[in-house]
């Protein structure tokens, strides 16, 4: 990655970062929510992501991404991750034009952490919650990168 793309990255995530932090939610979000429910959701998200950003650089700016589609209108819901139903005359927000080019491999790694997560604690965690941790975890690896 040049210079030049590392730091527009770098403005792109703290102006994203910026607007969530200036909206306050009533109910503010908990880092520890999963702490006694799914203990070890936080390493099994982080395994899949550092994995992911070793093998596809390209995966962490896709994921912010995507995490600013899935929030962007009515909030976070995981609307992102669900495809079109055959013969529906409606896009589904994964198959909008927008959305096209968003790299498979970041639908693939939420689809593997999901797999994990489930697997450890299943039902517990919802899809759009490791979207925003999947997404949080990208910007720390891609801080870690830069600084590095």
């Amino acid at each position: 990655m040049s210079i030049f793309t590392n730091s527009v990255l770098v403005l792109v995530v703290l102006h994203t970062l910026k607007s969530f932090a200036t909206t306050l939610p009533r109910h503010p979000l908990k880092v520890d929510f999963y702490s006694i429910s799914c203990p070890h959701l936080e390493q099994l998200v982080g395994s899949v992501t550092s994995q992911q950003f070793k093998e596809a650089l390209v995966s962490a700016p896709a994921m912010i991404r995507l995490f600013f589609h899935d929030c962007f209108i009515k909030g976070c819901d995981g609307s992102i991750l669900i495809s079109t139903k055959a013969r529906s005359a409606v896009l589904a927000k994964k198959d909008a034009q927008d959305n096209k080019h968003l790299v498979v491999e970041v639908f693939d790694g939420i689809k593997n952490a999901k797999a994990l997560v489930e697997s450890k604690c299943p039902g517990i965690v919802s899809c759009a919650d490791i979207v925003a941790i999947t997404a949080r975890d990208f910007v720390h690896l891609v801080i870690s990168y830069l600084v590095l």
